[in-house]
């Protein structure tokens, strides 16, 4: 089963900043091939980008995380 993770720091892979703990999405690919495009600190209109960008037809599954309705694009951090 082939599982597709989008969305912001909810689902990003925090293994990469070496923390103590595996996230979800680290757990979830212990059992499936899972590609996990997720990134912390992005708004809903990134999430979209990183949907648009991959050929979701090869996955059986798409998980899309996000915190909050009101997070928005800006071009850069203020």
């Amino acid at each position: 089963m082939k599982i597709l993770v989008i969305g912001d720091s909810f689902a990003a892979d925090w293994n990469m900043l070496e923390q103590p703990y595996l996230g979800w999405p680290n757990l979830l690919s212990e059992k499936y091939d899972v590609l996990n495009l997720a990134q912390a600190g992005v708004s809903q209109y990134k999430i979209y980008k990183q949907l648009v960008s991959t050929d979701f037809s090869k996955f059986d599954y798409i998980i899309v995380c996000f915190t909050n309705d009101y997070r928005v694009h800006i071009k850069e951090h203020p």
